[in-house]
């Protein structure tokens, strides 16, 4: 699906990136970990095309990629509506207009995303975790093969954050996310890239684990990895 070959990248003389290598297949669940600073979100702009790599080539199989911001703040003087913002999905350069099969597709989306209900409610009257469903029904409204989602969960509650998770699970497509949470890694994810300008990929243990509560630390996942088959070199 994704294919990063050599790629380096550099504002004036600060390296951002430096010969990264990586190849992405299809329905693959991969997180972005690591440092702030470190290029992860200049690795994604690199993969939608808003920036060019300063060396090295990047390969997609799909024009068909939907996009996840970081948390939007919506302003309260736009009155607009949720199924007005998840419909802005359906939109293209040469298309202005919605048709009943958009409506349709949006609120199949907002089905999945479990915000139906919701859809004739101003944005800016949700919570944060409703309005971050809102912007991946949105994402996913044009059937994306490939989806992208930069730190989704960063600024909502823990009952909303393992929602989304569960939710982006169940998707049989692509995915890739950014994610400083430990969280994303018991819920489908099976690759796991730390980028600190250069780039090491980890298959992720398969962890019979569950949490005594909804959020768990780091401490606890570093036993679970300590108590798995893999780590004791187990088949």
């Amino acid at each position: 699906m994704v294919q990063i070959n050599n790629v380096s990248f550099q504002y004036g003389h600060e390296k951002i990136l430096d010969n990264i290598n990586l190849h992405i297949a299809k329905g693959d669940y991969i997180a972005f970990i690591g440092p702030n600073g470190g290029g992860k979100t200049t690795l994604i702009k690199i993969i939608l095309g808003i920036l060019k790599p300063t060396s090295g080539t990047i390969k997609i199989a799909t024009n068909k990629i939907g996009y996840v911001p970081q948390y939007t703040n919506f302003s309260l003087d736009i009155p607009i509506t949720v199924l007005d913002v998840v419909l802005q999905g359906r939109l293209t350069k040469n298309k202005f207009f919605y048709c009943k099969n958009d409506i349709k597709k949006a609120i199949e989306k907002m089905e999945l995303l479990q915000i139906a209900n919701l859809q004739s409610k101003k944005i800016s009257d949700l919570s944060g975790g409703q309005r971050q469903k809102v912007l991946i029904a949105r994402a996913l409204v044009d059937e994306p093969e490939l989806l992208i989602l930069d730190e989704p969960t960063s600024a909502i509650d823990t009952k909303s954050q393992r929602a989304i998770y569960a939710i982006l699970k169940q998707l049989d497509i692509t995915k890739i996310i950014i994610s400083h949470d430990m969280n994303v890694l018991l819920e489908g994810v099976n690759k796991v890239a730390y980028i600190s300008q250069t780039l090491v990929l980890h298959d992720t243990p398969h962890l019979h684990f569950q949490p005594d509560q909804e959020h768990f630390c780091e401490i606890e996942f570093i036993n679970a990895i300590k108590n798995c088959n893999i780590c004791k070199g187990d088949t």
